[in-house]
């Protein structure tokens, strides 16, 4: 000992003293089996960090080893691997221009955005038996807040391609329309920051694949708005879209019916009151009330100009935009048509407005990118077939410069020499006409023209809505059958600069037929008439669904159920066919 405790103080003073010596090494873990050191350690144990407290030393005697006994090594725990892994994309924000569907309303759309009689057609061959989540691939985004929870979306053109589907399969005439717009059913976020757009989640094609997502997106932290977001203007209106998502997605109830009848009479008289400021732009009536007792003589002739005053000495413009079937964001046409209420002062308007047509100028532009399309699947297009002048090849790049000449002197005049027939610096009073406007208003933005962008727009028309308050139908009309319920005609329809001047004259059909059957007994008792008429198609549609609904439950007598029945595919639906 004496020897040892010499050879330490020699080695001392060789480094210098105790500070010099290196530092104590820590003690390692015993492998099983093996007795542990003295020395305190962490132990392992489930991947659980455990220390073991220093006792307390009372003399020199070491005391006894303690030993481990495990059996075996403990197993590495395993991450769950989930069923249906995200999208690596996950995450990344939308871009602007796209309006999107509450995912969940779409799933309603049979239920509730359609008209009654059609519902369950429409259900069976799409909707039922988780057929609108298993038979297509949605695009899904998503929305996680701490106001709204998880919101899920997809694009309108992945419910246009749904509608276009089902008109395909069931000969129907589903469209999405501005009343879908206005009740958030199509929503944009084009006016809130990136941070508050919907982010992509992936592509779902069943419905135990979206509940698995919605499940562990509701598991993750949500943006916290009031901490993040408190005081941004934007806010409030991403709140707003929210709400509207909400709604839209609810179900039906009685209350809710009752309410949006009552919003469905005023949207109702908002088209009737259309068609009366499209009649005063056009002569056709004044709100001098003095002067109505002499629109029954003018009644008598379509032969003679207009006896009233051009209100406001607007310019209408309509337009018209084509799309791929398929591939509804990209335009194939555009096409703009122009009619100058100066040029119809002392022009009788004749038949139907028949004699004002040759004042309206039109202008057809064709995408240079995608002039070789042509739609043929659900309509059949005809690009190169139009009837009021020569079409002209637009770069997409450059399109929204050519659309914007049109609004401005010469006004769709495709000959530049031509001479303006006012002042250049002159801003006109401008009124946008458009079958289903505001489809093309959103086709328009998405090649980067807003129809709106310019401060001299007076009014909007839509003709759909003027001619179902011209016939009190609660259904929209195909262009095409609106010139043809005014004998005129129409050729080469879904070519877009056709469209555009076929959707003007419709306007001054409406507009002229309703002047003249104001003030006469015979038009008013065929209003009525027609009215009548459509009750008992109503009555009589419900009584045949009545008793289609009501039939095939009956059992005979001596029925007792059968042989037991398993779920089919697993799918919980027992009912089985027996042909």
């Amino acid at each position: 000992m004496a020897d040892s405790s010499s050879r330490m103080e020699r080695l001392l003073v060789i480094l210098g003293g105790e500070e010099n010596l290196p530092p104590r090494a820590k003690p390692v873990l015993a492998k099983v089996e093996e007795p542990l050191s003295p020395e305190p350690l962490d132990i392992v144990i489930d991947s659980v960090s455990v220390t073991q407290p220093k006792a307390t030393v009372h003399s020199n005697t070491p005391s006894a080893p303690a030993k481990l006994h495990k059996s075996a090594e403990p197993n590495p725990v395993q991450p769950e691997v989930a069923r249906y892994p995200f999208d690596i994309r996950k995450g990344e924000s939308s871009t602007l221009g796209i309006s999107f569907v509450p995912f969940q309303a779409l799933t309603k759309y049979c239920y509730k955005y359609i008209p009654n009689h059609l519902g369950q057609r429409v259900a069976s061959a799409f909707f039922d038996a988780n057929k609108i989540y298993d038979t297509r691939t949605w695009d899904l985004y998503f929305v996680s807040t701490d106001y709204s929870g998880v919101r899920t979306f997809v694009t309108e053109d992945q419910l246009q391609n749904l509608i276009d589907d089902i008109n395909s399969e069931l000969k129907t005439k589903l469209a999405i329309t501005d009343h879908n717009r206005a009740n958030g059913l199509l929503i944009d976020f084009d006016d809130v920051s990136d941070i508050l757009r919907p982010r992509w989640l992936g592509h779902c094609s069943s419905r135990e694949q979206y509940l698995d997502w919605t499940s562990r997106l509701e598991s993750e932290a949500q943006m916290a708005l009031n901490e993040r977001l408190a005081g941004r203007a934007d806010l409030e209106a991403f709140k707003a879209k929210m709400d509207e998502a909400a709604e839209a997605s609810k179900n039906r109830s009685k209350a809710k019916q009752s309410k949006k009848h009552g919003e469905v009479i005023i949207r109702r008289q908002d088209m009737a009151r259309q068609n009366l400021r499209a009649q005063r732009y056009l002569a056709l009536m004044s709100k001098d009330e003095n002067l109505e007792s002499n629109l029954i003589d003018w009644n008598m002739s379509l032969d003679f100009p207009t006896p009233y005053n051009f209100e406001s000495d607007v310019i209408f413009i309509a337009i018209d935009v084509e799309a791929k079937e398929k591939a509804s964001h990209e335009i194939t046409e555009v096409g703009v048509a122009t009619l100058d209420t100066r040029d119809l002062h002392d022009v009788a308007p004749g038949n139907s407005g028949t004699d004002w047509h040759k004042h309206i100028r039109a202008r057809h532009f064709r995408i240079s990118e995608h002039r070789n399309h042509v739609n043929r699947e659900y309509v059949q297009g005809c690009p190169e077939n139009f009837a009021f002048g020569t079409s002209e090849f637009v770069k997409i790049a450059d399109i929204g410069k050519a659309l914007t000449a049109c609004f401005h002197e010469p006004f769709s005049r495709p000959d530049s020499s031509t001479k303006p027939t006012h002042p250049p610096d002159e801003r006109r009073n401008l009124v946008i006409v458009g079958h289903d406007l505001g489809s093309d208003v959103n086709y328009c933005r998405k090649i980067g023209f807003d129809i709106f962008n310019r401060g001299n727009i007076l009014d909007t028309l839509d003709t759909t809505a003027m001619y179902r308050a011209y016939e009190n139908n609660p259904n929209s009309t195909s262009l095409g059958r609106i010139l043809y319920g005014f004998d005129l005609v129409g050729w080469h329809l879904h070519n877009a600069g056709n469209d555009a001047v076929y959707t003007i004259q419709a306007m001054l059909a409406v507009c002229v037929n309703s002047a003249m059957r104001k003030g006469s007994a015979e038009a008013a008792q065929q209003s009525e008439a027609a009215k009548e008429q459509r009750k008992e198609a109503f009555v009589e549609r419900a009584l045949e669904n009545a008793q289609l609904a009501s039939e095939g439950w009956d059992l005979p007598p001596d029925a007792d159920g059968g042989v037991p029945v398993l779920p089919e595919n697993g799918s919980g639906d027992t009912e089985r066919r027996h042909d």
